[in-house]
């Protein structure tokens, strides 16, 4: 998660190995949605 909303910002969260990107603030549901989406993911790291 980021409050860093500038242009390049989320391939550079991904080349850091941080294959999500959320920004602040964010809504409740699209964080819901997030890990609903990604919790069975076996590529995300645990």
């Amino acid at each position: 998660m980021t409050a860093n909303t500038s242009p390049g910002v989320a391939r550079a969260c991904a080349d850091a190995g941080m294959p999500l990107y959320i920004v602040k603030p964010m809504r409740n549901e699209v964080l819901q949605d997030l890990i609903e989406t990604h919790r069975s993911d076996a590529s995300l790291p645990t």
